[in-house]
């Protein structure tokens, strides 16, 4: 779940810069700089990823 295609858009899963590594914090970015937010699937796939973890 790191890229997503919408509207001919690639959107990268990106983190905003913030002190915390919280759900909120992530978005997608897309190539044409435009942003979406993260829907309730995502959020849940993205809970029990690895991918919001910081090693």
């Amino acid at each position: 779940m790191e890229t997503k295609t919408v509207d001919d858009v690639t959107y990268t899963l990106t983190r905003r810069d913030a002190p915390e590594n919280d759900l909120h914090n992530w978005y997608w970015l897309g190539s044409d700089g435009t942003a979406l937010e993260l829907d309730e699937a995502e959020q849940r796939a993205l809970r029990i990823s690895d991918v919001i973890l910081d090693e």
